[in-house]
């Protein structure tokens, strides 16, 4: 099967995002506002005009990519197909800029003794604890009592936050307790 330039151009120019919405729109799944997965393959991410599959750690920027590595398409039967599927629709102009954002944190709370019992628990320093308290890189957040971990940017602004939320317990777990609970659980298995 022969193919000729001008046909390997024009479908190596719509990426796989595109020819999926038209060829094949419910195997797309949105995570967010640009980037996706597939329905079948849950490890396949398609964002900013590029798609990876991680779980078989391959990836490109075209559909002929796509149907070539994926659906295992030879290369004329993969230009082929994105022609037809994409017909005379023109190819969308995807930016690969990296949007700046702007960083937003939580509220502070005033307190950080949920932090500071936390991070105890996990076993760190308190005394390095309330140093990087001190230092704005780590905080309670207001009203949930969250955890927050800043990174800075080479010029030393928060680039960065990392959230880690506290589970309180209501009781104290003790070794009657855990007894009880594999007895009720394994009295509750049907043999």
């Amino acid at each position: 099967m022969w193919v000729k330039e001008a046909e390997i151009m024009k479908a190596k120019a719509h990426d796989v995002y595109s020819y999926l919405r038209y060829a094949d729109p419910g195997e797309l799944v949105r995570l967010s506002c640009n980037e996706y997965c597939l329905k079948s393959h849950d490890s396949f991410k398609i964002s900013n005009g590029m798609w990876h599959w991680y779980s078989q750690n391959i990836g490109g920027r075209t559909a002929v990519d796509y149907l070539i590595k994926v659906k295992g398409y030879s290369f004329p039967e993969a230009v082929i197909e994105v022609n037809r599927a994409m017909g005379d629709i023109a190819p969308e102009k995807i930016s690969h800029k990296n949007v700046k954002k702007k960083l937003k944190l939580p509220h502070k709370s005033v307190k950080c003794d949920v932090v500071l019992e936390y991070l105890i628990s996990r076993g760190l320093d308190e005394s390095l604890i309330k140093d990087l308290t001190n230092e704005g890189l780590i905080f309670q957040s207001k009203p949930y009592d969250s955890v927050v971990f800043i990174g800075l940017n080479e010029d030393g602004k928060p680039a960065h936050a990392a959230y880690r939320g506290r589970q309180i317990f209501q009781k104290e777990i003790t070794r009657e307790a855990i007894k009880d609970m594999l007895l009720e659980s394994s009295s509750k298995a049907v043999l």
